[in-house]
């Protein structure tokens, strides 16, 4: 096997093992019925396929940053629940990181023309 043969298939290795952790921490008993463990495990699994290739350091960069956007934007006021949820529909798969700049610009745009 060549060494980029090598290098993906170690790769793919070390995605397989932290899938495998996201399916058993979602999958434990305790965490059913949990929706921050799920969001967590959701979180997880996207970044693992958004920049797994790239390494775990960019990995828990990624699921750090989406975790926090995920707070923030379950904290935004219930004015600003149109905005959150067009974003979302629109920024689905792109994580929760580009859903909560889409929802600041948005909310920023609307105070610029409110004055």
């Amino acid at each position: 096997m060549s060494k980029a043969g090598l290098k993906a298939a170690g790769s793919l290795a070390g995605n397989g093992l932290l899938l495998l952790l996201a399916v058993l921490v979602a999958a434990s008993p305790d965490a059913r019925g949990d929706e921050a463990q799920d969001l967590k495990a959701s979180i997880v699994v996207s970044c693992i396929y958004q920049v797994g290739e790239f390494g775990s350091g960019l990995v828990d960069i990624c699921v750090k940053e989406n975790l926090a956007a995920a707070e923030a934007l379950a904290g935004y006021p219930k004015s600003a629940s149109q905005v959150v949820d067009d974003c979302t529909d629109r920024l689905q798969g792109d994580g929760w990181a580009r859903i909560k700049m889409c929802v600041d610009q948005a909310l920023q745009g609307n105070k610029s023309g409110k004055e």
